[in-house]
């Protein structure tokens, strides 16, 4: 892809501070009324450098013209991110390090939005999305790629992952709209990776969360408020919903290698027997009690959202072992078709997983840009 060339001319402008020298702050988040530094992981005090980021933190929402409607049109194509990863060599480290050595000194100059730039927005890789990508930042980027192409997903289909879509530099406007890019897209996944550790508890010691403390919580979405709340709302408004758990595989030499996906069913089956959104975590305090807001603003509170996450989850589990299945869910043609073909085979199934429009071609993935 020409803009990937682009974009690898102009990688890692920023490296980690070497040992001896101070951190530079280059890249800072604006969380609980405070500049953080994403580097070294501590308040900035300096006045300097906080009048410097609060007058670029109000000038980028002063300039912000967008809509919260607008935040789907800004879709990757999947073949975009399998590219991206193979580029940088990204199958083994985290999502949160390819967004901090990567999408952030990428950014850097303008502060946009990874798909604002130039390259990307003369490229054909930015479009509305069709599937909203729910995952964890913690896990691995090349698990969350494999993932998005299992079961021979259409490479050209657009989806919304928030560190391309979603500007990483403070700003005054508020630029998550999530529950219009969910409405607004014709399928939902939500992918966590294999956790050997999970796959070997009992039962009874998942559902009591009784987690070994090797075991990281931030990389299982379904212990994740943020990832819940998702799932939730994509419930709420009926969007088909794909769940994926497994491990990217590599096989072949270096610039030759296939990647392919290794479901855990066994792993993904007993994490979800964890689901409770009042043990659910989230990085910043803050969106935890913006969320338990709005939790008890629904009809059923807590008990009625636990209850409609884990229905739907446990109905989508039933999907997992079929994965063209979880292709033709949303919305490609190809998948749909070898769906339509097999119906006596995926019906059973599709009807278990809220997949019953697939089989009878219904579902729609013709969204076009707001206007």
């Amino acid at each position: 892809m020409g803009e990937l060339k682009v974009l690898q001319q102009n990688t890692i402008e920023w490296r980690k501070p070497k040992t001896g020298e101070s951190c530079s702050h280059m890249h800072v988040q604006w969380w609980s009324g405070k500049f953080r530094c994403s580097g070294c992981n501590t308040d900035v005090t300096d006045a300097t450098k906080i009048k410097f980021e609060t007058e670029a933190m109000n000038k980028l929402g002063k300039e912000d013209l967008s809509r919260p409607e607008d935040s789907v049109n800004r879709g990757v194509t999947i073949s975009f991110l399998v590219a991206f990863c193979e580029t940088f060599d990204l199958h083994e480290v985290t999502t949160s390090d390819v967004l901090r050595d990567f999408i952030v000194p990428m950014t850097s100059g303008s502060r946009c939005r990874f798909v604002e730039l130039d390259v990307m927005q003369k490229s054909d890789v930015v479009r509305p999305a069709e599937t909203f990508i729910s995952h964890c930042h913690q896990a691995l980027f090349g698990d969350l790629v494999a993932a998005l192409c299992d079961g021979g997903a259409d490479q050209n289909r657009p989806v919304w992952l928030d560190i391309f879509t979603l500007r990483q530099w403070p700003s005054s406007k508020n630029d998550l709209h999530f529950e219009s890019v969910i409405k607004q897209c014709s399928s939902f996944m939500v992918v966590c990776p294999s956790i050997v550790e999970v796959r070997n508890m009992n039962l009874e010691n998942v559902r009591r969360r009784r987690f070994p403390e090797k075991v990281n919580k931030a990389r299982m979405p379904f212990l994740r408020i943020w990832c819940l709340y998702e799932i939730f709302y994509a419930a709420q408004f009926g969007k088909p919903i794909a769940m994926k758990g497994g491990s990217c595989r590599l096989k072949g030499p270096a610039g030759q290698r296939v990647m392919s996906f290794e479901s855990d069913f066994e792993m993904l089956g007993k994490i979800s027997c964890a689901i409770d959104v009042v043990h659910a975590e989230a990085t910043v305090k803050s969106d935890w009690d913006m969320i338990f807001d709005k939790i008890h603003s629904f009809e059923g509170g807590v008990a009625g959202f636990n209850g409609l996450v884990r229905g739907v989850t446990l109905g989508a589990m039933v999907a997992c072992r079929y994965p063209a299945l979880h292709c033709a869910a949303c919305g490609d043609a190809a998948a749909m078709a070898v769906v339509r073909e097999r119906a006596e085979e995926f019906f059973p199934v599709a009807a278990a997983a809220g997949f019953l429009a697939v089989m009878e071609g219904q579902t729609d993935t013709h969204y076009k840009k707001v206007s």
